[in-house]
């Protein structure tokens, strides 16, 4: 049908034709243009078949490391799951942090938890064997990669013998 119509009257006229030959009805409408944090869509307009781009604002890229990326409106849904953009600074972060965590450290005479995965705020929680200290009387600790950039890192353990 015509854009925008949902009902349409055929006639049957004198030559036996229909005055509309091809008929179908199509998804009009789709949801809403998706919103993305820092991001801006360059159109609002929410038809079927519309191919939205997304820009960031300066300074932000999308986590793949693009500034734009385009949705498309197929059959009344839009073929893109929802991204923010980020801080580049923030990005890199991330990308620092990852890079630090993989793999991660060994620590001698402990046993360790790994995170499920290697992602930005992941922590990998190590615990001392029987005897060993990170300090005295701590046997267990914790390396991260947060916003502070605090990574913690033992670089000497204690034997029992060696403190008692």
């Amino acid at each position: 049908m015509e854009t925008g119509h949902t009902k349409l009257t055929i006639i049957c006229q004198e030559n036996a034709e229909w005055t509309h030959s091809s008929l179908s009805c199509d998804v009009g409408r789709c949801l809403p243009v998706p919103k993305m944090r820092n991001a801006q869509p360059d159109t609002r307009l929410a038809t079927n078949g519309t191919i939205v781009v997304y820009t960031c604002q300066t300074g932000h890229v999308f986590p793949n490391g693009d500034t734009n990326v385009t949705a498309s409106c197929l059959n009344g849904k839009w073929n893109i799951t929802k991204m923010d953009c980020s801080s580049e600074n923030t990005l890199l972060f991330i990308s620092y942090c990852l890079n630090r965590l993989r793999p991660t450290p060994d620590m001698k005479y402990s046993t360790r938890k790994l995170p499920v995965e290697n992602i930005f705020g992941a922590v990998t929680t190590y615990q001392c064997l029987p005897n060993y200290w990170i300090k005295r009387g701590i046997s267990n600790t914790s390396v991260s990669c947060n916003k502070l950039r605090k990574n913690v890192y033992v670089s000497r353990l204690y034997h029992l013998s060696t403190i008692l």
